[in-house]
């Protein structure tokens, strides 16, 4: 063998224990290699955000195999390994967003932060912020401790279906989605009454806020403000009187064949269950079912439709087999 051959050769071996060398020190690389105390002695107020760049460390170096809802739940069970961090616990998760409560040991305190999750590949923190917005807006209730709120209920108390809900959006704020009958407009507002977005059929929130529409908590109900007391509902419920009036014009006219109401109960699970509320069904000979009216305005609650007779708005349980006849016009 001559030089030539002898320097290629040894190139080659060269190559060869380097590539050898490096797949071993892969193999052998555990994901987001763990220092305790480096972590912990960053576990306080003032350095918390020293520990985001030995997080997304251990986030690059997760398995690619795994989804990203492996990924989440893996990171939480690598944070409940460090001493100085008693619980961690995945809250809110949204496509693009996700939050872990964090509860860190500080000096024998235990300090509640919200880590914000990027929920790309890899995973990537972005910063940790306080826990006052599972508070609802770091008051005890919303609806009397925020002015601004109590000034909009009592714009919205003789509204004969507004509603108002609470969730968490991008920066963890609680806001409240404000519906009122005769709007399909959804306005949304930060604890300070500032509005963030409008949603409605021309104009849509940004998704980057990444509202949590799935968790969504009803707070506030104008109809359940409202009396529903009477006698006889087709003497003492105005806008039952009406009711009749129109529907006996339109059978009069020939445009319907018939029109019957029926009284009934049922109850919404979004706003409280237990509450046995009166309402009203309408039934005619243009649809194979009925429409549950509200009892104090006359508002559509949802549509009832045959097989079944299940409430359009899952939330809504109706009595449909105790219903009863209160007039029918033909």
């Amino acid at each position: 063998m001559n030089k030539i051959d002898n320097k290629i050769l040894a190139k080659k071996t060269t190559t060869f224990l380097f590539i050898v060398a490096v797949f071993f020190v892969g193999c052998n690389k555990q994901p987001g290699n763990k220092n305790d105390e480096q972590f912990c002695s960053y576990a306080n107020v003032e350095n918390i955000d020293k520990t985001i760049p030995i997080i997304n460390d251990y986030l690059y170096d997760l398995s690619t195999g795994l989804n990203i809802e492996q990924h989440l739940q893996e990171l939480v069970a690598w944070l409940q390994t460090y001493p100085c961090i008693t619980d961690a616990i995945v809250f809110n998760k949204t496509q693009n967003m996700s939050q872990i409560e964090v509860l860190f040991d500080e000096s024998g305190t235990t300090k509640s932060l919200i880590m914000d999750v990027s929920m790309g590949k890899p995973l990537k923190v972005t910063g940790y912020r306080e826990l006052k917005h599972l508070l609802g807006c770091n008051v005890e209730n919303p609806l009397t401790d925020l002015p601004w709120l109590k000034e909009m209920i009592d714009t919205y108390k003789d509204f004969r279906n507004a509603k108002i809900y609470m969730t968490t959006y991008r920066d963890g704020t609680i806001f409240m989605e404000i519906g009122t009958f005769g709007s399909a407009d959804n306005r949304f507002y930060n604890c300070t009454g500032e509005e963030i977005c409008t949603n409605s059929s021309v104009i849509r929130c940004d998704p980057e806020l990444n509202i949590d529409r799935e968790n969504m908590k009803p707070i506030w109900d104008s109809a359940l403000l409202q009396p529903c007391v009477f006698d006889d509902p087709l003497m003492d419920l105005p806008w039952l009187v009406q009711w009749v009036d129109d529907r006996r014009r339109r059978v009069e006219e020939g445009w319907w064949k018939y029109a019957r109401l029926y009284q009934c109960t049922f109850r919404e699970g979004n706003i409280d269950p237990t509450i046995v509320r009166t309402g009203f069904l309408e039934e005619s000979n243009i649809t194979s079912g009925y429409t549950l009216l509200y009892c104090s305005g006359g508002a559509s609650v949802c549509a009832i439709r045959s097989p079944g007779y299940n409430c359009t708005d899952e939330n809504v349980d109706v009595d449909v087999e105790n219903k009863i006849l209160i007039i029918e016009i033909k």
